[in-house]
């Protein structure tokens, strides 16, 4: 799979040229309730549901979880105004114990709602749950994190190049590029976990 991946990145870069670059901005950029939503880089000029910068989106319970370059992470239920976003971690939220992020994180959501937060900035991994913020391992060289359906987490690390999972207060490598066989080496920047 990531061989296939890697061909059509490959190839997608081949057939850009410079004449036809134009900036791109993240927005939110589709949601449904079956599908879930996409954060997508879209033209200025385009159409965006939420004027939002942002890194991740998470779907928990009906609501849009974004994590956001501004260093806070919002919830909004589509249908709703834009209005009626909510900071519900991060510089603007009311948190108990640790909240400062820096401007660059990623974010999981767990079945039960707990939200995890690779601060890249400040190299540590927190969790956030009923309005309050903890530190769950420091000095982390965490990246994308994703939680399985049964709620456990998995990041990245070695920037993209293993892939850890935690267990208690540590990320574990669970497999890394280096142990592969050589057509089997990868380098993420995203972890995709369906079972576990």
């Amino acid at each position: 799979l990531h061989r296939e991946v890697q061909y059509a990145w490959a190839s997608r870069k081949r057939t850009q040229s410079s004449g036809t670059f134009q900036s791109k901005r993240w927005w939110l950029q589709h949601w449904s309730p079956i599908l879930g939503a996409s954060c997508a880089r879209i033209e200025a000029s385009g159409q965006e549901v939420l004027p939002l910068l942002c890194k991740s989106l998470c779907w928990h319970q009906g609501e849009l979880i974004a994590s956001c370059f501004e260093g806070s992470i919002l919830s909004w239920k589509p249908g709703d105004p834009s209005s009626c976003l909510r900071r519900v971690a991060g510089e603007g939220a009311t948190v108990a114990g640790i909240n400062d992020l820096g401007p660059m994180f990623d974010l999981a959501i767990s079945p039960s709602g707990e939200m995890f937060v690779a601060d890249w900035q400040n190299r540590r991994l927190l969790r956030f749950q009923n309005g309050s913020g903890d530190l769950v391992v420091g000095n982390t060289d965490a990246g994308a994190l994703f939680c399985s359906p049964n709620g456990v987490l998995y990041a990245l690390r070695q920037n993209g190049r293993a892939v850890a999972k935690l267990a208690g207060s540590t990320l574990e490598i669970v497999i890394a590029s280096e142990s592969l066989p050589a057509d089997m080496k990868f380098n993420a920047d995203r972890v995709f976990v369906t079972k576990e």
